[in-house]
């Protein structure tokens, strides 16, 4: 990365470096993006994508609408109630 990349990603992030962070900051990404470079030397044109990283198939649940609380349980502990619903606090004008 360059030193110019850095200043416009700063100035599009809205933060502000001093000179010794963005040359601390500079010198930290470029190591770890040639940590990223024996990587993209490898050719993965044959390889599927994957779903999931590993082996396993996870077993999902079916999908059903249950109510285990009625309506009138859960008014019932309301702080306040109108109309059969929750009343909520206005916050905003």
């Amino acid at each position: 990365m360059e030193k110019a990349q850095l200043v416009d990603l700063s100035r599009s992030n809205k933060f502000v470096l001093t000179e010794t962070e963005s040359a601390q900051l500079l010198q930290a990404v470029n190591v770890e993006l040639a940590a990223w470079e024996p990587l993209l030397a490898v050719d993965t044109r044959s390889v599927l994508p994957l779903v999931y990283i590993t082996p396993q198939i996870q077993v999902l649940r079916e999908d059903r609408v249950e109510q285990t609380v009625s309506r009138e349980q859960i008014l019932a502990i309301a702080p306040q109630v109108a109309e059969n619903s929750f009343v909520v606090p206005r916050v905003a004008e």
